[in-house]
């Protein structure tokens, strides 16, 4: 399910405001009021807004994230060169730890090729691409699925890769900075990726340029327990940094 582009642009504003009106968006937009009305309905069938007297607000609960729909339509360009740089380290009989992010989720495309390979996940919708890929062994955390993010969290998951070991994870969040580290707003997600970090043994972070140099709410680990920054960032965000904890592989 994809959102057409002036659906996109009504999330964005209403990410950006909290709250809008009908004739606020009708006017920003330069669509009549009847079109904008239309389209909430449609946005409110999709659990990604709620209906007010006259507007919308973002239906986003804070320890949830973003919704799984709309940051799959965010920055989708750049997440598939980033996810396909992050594929091409990913060797034949490799166990993998991935995550339930969208960037993530378009990595599942480039290991259909693959043979004998692991995909440890807690993503839904990663488990279920996966599915009918008989050379991949696809293992779901299972726990509580969370309707907007297409993930399994909770206690259960967590106690899940207490008991596994990979050789690679990638994953994504919010937010990330050179003096705060990775960092993400659903503390559910949080305990679970820094579980997925501490078993893993070469750690890939994916992130387009939106998210870098910003922090959020709960850390999930420091720069320096990531081997390998995937992002389309420009390497000038870093110049001030004398040196680097980490490698980066930068999408042009």
């Amino acid at each position: 399910m994809h959102l057409t582009q002036r659906q996109q642009k009504i999330i964005a504003l209403l990410q950006e405001k909290g709250q809008i009106t009908v004739d606020e968006l009708s006017e920003l937009l330069f669509f009549s009021p009847s079109t904008i009305r239309r389209e909430l309905e449609i946005l409110q069938q999709y659990e990604l807004i709620r209906r007010t007297h006259g507007g919308a607000v973002i239906k986003t609960r804070w320890d949830e994230g973003v919704p799984a729909l709309i940051r799959e339509n965010q920055e989708t360009a750049s997440k598939m060169q980033i996810a396909q740089a992050a594929a091409s380290y990913i060797n034949d009989g490799d166990h993998l730890f991935i995550d339930s992010s969208s960037t993530a989720l378009l990595m599942a495309d480039f290991l259909k090729d693959h043979s004998q390979l692991t995909v440890f996940t807690n993503g839904f919708q990663l488990a279920s691409q996966l599915l009918h890929c008989p050379k991949i062994k696809t293992i779901c955390t299972g726990g509580q699925l969370v309707s907007a993010s297409h993930s399994f969290v909770g206690a259960h998951a967590q106690r899940f890769f207490e008991y596994y070991f990979a050789d690679k994870l990638f994953f994504s969040s919010n937010s990330f900075s050179i003096s705060h580290g990775v960092t993400d707003n659903s503390e559910t997600e949080t305990e679970l990726k820094r579980q997925m970090v501490r078993h893993a043994r070469q750690v890939f972070y994916l992130a387009d340029a939106s998210k870098i140099e910003h922090t959020s709410t709960y850390k999930i680990c420091a720069a320096s327990d990531i081997h390998m920054l995937i992002t389309n960032a420009s390497p000038d965000i870093f110049r001030k940094e004398n040196t680097l904890p980490f490698q980066i592989h930068r999408i042009i």
